[in-house]
């Protein structure tokens, strides 16, 4: 099952995505700031999917971005943004940060699901590629 971190710091609109992706059976890790995000993305098995709104309290969606890029093995992560900003020059600052894809509010449902789910199936092969490599290096050991 992908874990999936879910951050938005507007309730409604964080219970909304929470709602739609665990249709589609996803484990979901939801907060409400990109501080708590960003604990969440330093943990030992943080999730690779991530969904994160632009406006956020304390960090905003593209620095966290930026962060998680940063990191060691942050490059691996799928980051969906979801966000109410609409101009392209937003949308391509986003993309700059680092983002994979960008959805305008209010996110169709259905639409997110989808966008979900292929960025798991990404997410999935990414992890069957470390799994294939630990076990050559522990064969080649």
């Amino acid at each position: 099952m992908t874990r999936v971190l879910v951050v938005d710091s507007d309730a409604t609109s964080r219970l909304l995505v929470e709602s739609a992706l665990r249709r589609e059976n996803f484990e979901i890790v939801s907060v409400p700031n990109g501080g708590s995000a960003w604990a969440v993305l330093q943990s030992p098995q943080p999730p690779r999917l991530v969904v994160v709104n632009w406006e956020l309290p304390d960090l905003s969606g593209p620095d966290l971005v930026r962060r998680l890029r940063a990191r060691p093995g942050g490059a691996d992560a799928w980051v969906l943004m979801v966000s109410a900003r609409e101009r392209r020059e937003d949308r391509l600052a986003a993309f700059d940060a680092g983002v994979n894809d960008y959805v305008a509010k209010p996110a169709d449902p259905i639409e997110l699901r989808a966008r979900a789910r292929a960025a798991a199936r990404l997410v999935t092969r990414i992890e069957d590629l470390e799994q294939f490599e630990r076990i050559v290096r522990r064969t080649a050991a």
